[in-house]
């Protein structure tokens, strides 16, 4: 049986489990297919024109690049998968962090999906962590979302793919005592007769 062969038995599988799914949820998907150079030039060409599937070869190295680009274009476009529309639409954006000063960091993007959290500036504190929603003053925000750059946004601002944020987080008061040159950073009692007296010297 050729690798065709074995395909279109996977298909016909899939075909009929959909049709008894029941409360079953399919998610949408890119078939990768490996090993094409042990495969003949038509059947690559074939498989390559199928929806939704892209041939690669690790060991030669062959078409990553393109199976990487297609997977962002999946992550970013709602697309119907082949045989069946298994899914809703699937929305992810890159975002960027910047640090006060200092530039971007464009080698470790935050990933945010519609559909684990969604891709608002809350929903990037909260993947950063818990306690950032807490903190968050306001961010700056550079990219397509932005009207000018930078532009200050709140918590509900809808990120696009490659916008930079920067977070600026509230103060907070370490010493609620207090103001300006007056604020007490001493743990003993305020008023003095509540302090505990100290033995007198002796002379």
């Amino acid at each position: 049986m050729g690798i065709l062969e074995k395909i279109k038995d996977i298909e016909d599988e899939m075909a009929r489990t959909q049709k008894n799914k029941g409360n079953r949820r399919y998610t949408k998907c890119l078939y990768v297919y490996n090993k094409v150079d042990m495969a003949s030039v038509e059947e690559v060409d074939e498989i390559a024109r199928w929806p939704n599937s892209i041939p690669i070869s690790c060991s030669l190295a062959l078409n990553m690049d393109g199976l990487l680009e297609r997977i962002w274009d999946m992550m970013a476009l709602p697309i119907v998968p082949f045989l069946q529309p298994w899914t809703e639409a699937f929305h992810a954006v890159r975002v960027y962090t910047k640090k006060v000063g200092a530039k971007p960091d464009f080698a470790e993007p935050v990933v945010l999906t519609s559909d684990r959290g969604g891709t608002t500036l809350e929903a990037l504190c909260r993947q950063i962590h818990n306690s950032m929603v807490q903190q968050f003053k306001y961010a700056l925000v550079w990219g397509t979302s932005s009207k000018h750059y930078p532009q200050r946004c709140g918590s509900g601002h809808q990120l696009e793919d490659e916008d930079v944020v920067q977070i600026v987080k509230k103060k907070v008061n370490t010493c609620e005592d207090g103001r300006g040159r007056f604020k007490t950073t001493s743990s003993q009692p305020l008023r003095i007769a509540d302090r505990e007296k100290k033995a007198a010297l002796k002379s």
